[in-house]
């Protein structure tokens, strides 16, 4: 039970009136020992209200409270009122002596019985580490006046082949994300992958499909070192989040359609997928900006979807999917944002007999990979994902 007590103001007004309802024989002298209490604000050197509920044995649920009426500093209680207003005359007690034992019994029991706020999801941001077993090798995929692209490549040290994954960072297209992404590549890379990320092009630097082109020339480049990387180029992944989700879903989406590769080097090498991730990313990215400005998308496609729809309809996965594409499964946060046409695509990967799925973070915000508990959680799903659809090392 909760029990509020307040003043009337200089009005003789009630500052809140607000409160549940309660059974007024409840008010017991054991029940009033068992009391949990807090002080509220003081204003003006009166007592505006003070807060007592029922200790954790005594409670079993209840969620009552009535309301105690103060007639100002030092001058008593005036009455008790219920949820539903009617007043009850507090047999047997004066007011001022009622007054002063709740006072009293308020400040002990805030000291030793208060009941702790209900705690937050604890997190915890992992910091990259090259784990044990591996070299990281950084290759040159392309040089452009404003950007260098390059792969990140976490290699295994033990001979063998194995299934790649690369992934492509966030940061609304216009920041380089790489360091908080590698936490999540390692631990990828124990469990039986050779991991890459790549630098892409971002919107400061040059405008889409540049970020696109460079997705897919890091595929081929991967490709073309795969002897030297130990991978296997037959059964390579993406995967991604924010807009490194919306370009993984629009690398694996796209794979196979020409206009879409770009000029970049390794043309002898395909930019295929076998299986994609995209974690919490837009996938129809018309529909998102219709009727709004999105500044990041402005400065990444150079202009406004009212002004340029068919650019923004052609950068949605969602209008490429089609038969041959590869699985693709999502991953998200049950704390972020609603992520426009990832249901509607994976209706349609359904329809095309496509294995698709969505898994939620239980209270994972955006971005949720880059800290704990969610990054081992999404590491955990990528694995058996991947595994399923690239398989195991050969060694």
């Amino acid at each position: 039970m909760v029990i509020i007590a307040r003043s009337r103001n200089d009005n003789g007004v009630c500052p809140a009136r607000r409160c549940r309802r309660t059974k007024r024989d409840k008010l017991s002298e054991k029940q009033v020992c068992g009391l949990r209490f807090s002080f509220g604000a003081v204003c003006g050197g009166s007592l505006k209200f003070l807060v007592l509920g029922w200790g954790a044995e005594e409670t079993r649920g209840k969620q009552d409270a009535i309301l105690f009426h103060f007639l100002g500093a030092g001058r008593g209680l005036e009455s008790i009122d219920d949820s539903r207003g009617e007043s009850v005359a507090l047999m047997g007690f004066t007011m001022k002596f009622f007054t002063i034992v709740f006072s009293v019994l308020a400040f002990v029991s805030a000291v030793s019985a208060a009941e702790p706020a209900p705690a937050k999801p604890k997190w915890q941001k992992v910091l990259p580490q090259t784990p044990a077993g591996f070299t990281l090798k950084t290759l040159e995929v392309a040089k452009y006046p404003e950007h260098t692209v390059e792969i990140l490549v976490y290699v295994p040290d033990a001979e063998g082949v194995w299934p790649c994954i690369l992934d492509i960072h966030g940061g609304g297209w216009k920041a380089r994300q790489i360091e908080s992404d590698k936490p999540m590549m390692e631990r990828l890379a124990q469990r039986g992958f050779v991991t890459a990320l790549v630098t892409y092009r971002l919107s400061t630097e040059a405008k889409y499909p540049a970020a696109l082109h460079d997705c897919k020339a890091a595929l081929r480049c991967l490709r073309a070192h795969a002897k030297e990387l130990k991978l296997d180029p037959e059964r390579i992944g993406c995967m991604g989040g924010s807009a490194g989700g919306h370009l993984s879903g629009l690398t694996a989406m796209t794979a196979g359609l020409p206009e879409f590769e770009g000029e970049g080097p390794f043309q002898d090498q395909s930019s295929a997928v076998k299986a994609c991730i995209v974690m919490a990313a837009t996938q129809d990215l018309m529909a998102a900006n219709r009727a709004k400005t999105n500044e990041g998308a402005v400065l990444f496609f150079g202009a406004r979807a009212q002004d340029k729809p068919e650019i923004y309809k052609a950068a949605s996965p969602i209008t490429h999917v089609r038969a041959g594409v590869p699985p693709t499964i999502f991953i998200e946060g049950e704390k972020d944002t609603l992520k426009i046409g990832r249901a509607e695509m994976m209706e349609k990967l359904k329809g095309l007999g496509i294995e698709t799925s969505v898994h939620t973070l239980k209270d994972a915000p955006h971005p949720f990979w880059m800290s704990e508990p969610w990054c081992g959680e999404t590491v955990e799903i990528a694995a058996a994902f991947f595994k399923r659809h690239l398989g195991e090392p050969v060694k």
